[in-house]
């Protein structure tokens, strides 16, 4: 009873009373349930990956997915034998394991931060790459049609000019 409650008050001052609250708050006996889901939701890091990494640091893992109506459930049950440091290592390979899941969701958000920054910038440049294309041709196609238009005239000229000039011309020498 003594090692579980003190394990409980070491996991309540780090990042496992953040990331893993205690799913039933009340006294516990000889052992007591965290819930990983704010752990999930707000890091990515599901009740099987601390236990994982908790092999990495030479613990066993405490028992995950039970009781099932908790969601991301571990229920931790240390033994009345366990010296006091050996509770310490465990709290603090919690905490350890939490902070690498903190950066390691810093570091995600950042790159997505970058990522979207960086979509932003070419899409902008995409835009005003388009904008000037659609500009040149807007351009050329007004400078094509100007000039048929004057070679319209020129020739509308011509063959209207023609006519009236040979009349002219003959009424003129008669």
């Amino acid at each position: 009873v003594l090692n579980a409650n003190y394990l409980l008050a070491r996991l309540r001052e780090g990042r496992g009373g953040k990331y893993l609250p205690l799913a039933f708050d009340r006294t516990c006996m000889h052992e007591f349930v965290l819930s990983g889901a704010p752990a999930k939701r707000e890091l990515g890091v599901k009740t099987l990956d601390v236990a994982k990494r908790l092999l990495d640091f030479g613990f066993h893992p405490p028992t995950i997915y039970f009781p099932l109506l908790v969601h991301e459930a571990l229920m931790v049950e240390p033994t009345e034998t366990e010296a006091k440091e050996g509770l310490d290592d465990l709290a603090d390979a919690f905490d350890q394991i939490l902070a690498e899941a903190e950066t390691t969701a810093t570091e995600r958000l950042q790159a997505a931060e970058r990522s979207e920054h960086e979509t932003r910038a070419a899409a902008a440049q995409l835009e005003a790459e388009a904008r000037q294309r659609a500009e040149s041709l807007v351009a050329a196609a007004r400078a094509t049609a100007a000039q048929q238009d004057s070679e319209t005239r020129d020739m509308v000229e011509t063959r209207t000019a023609g006519p009236h000039a040979r009349s002219e011309g003959m009424t003129a020498g008669r």
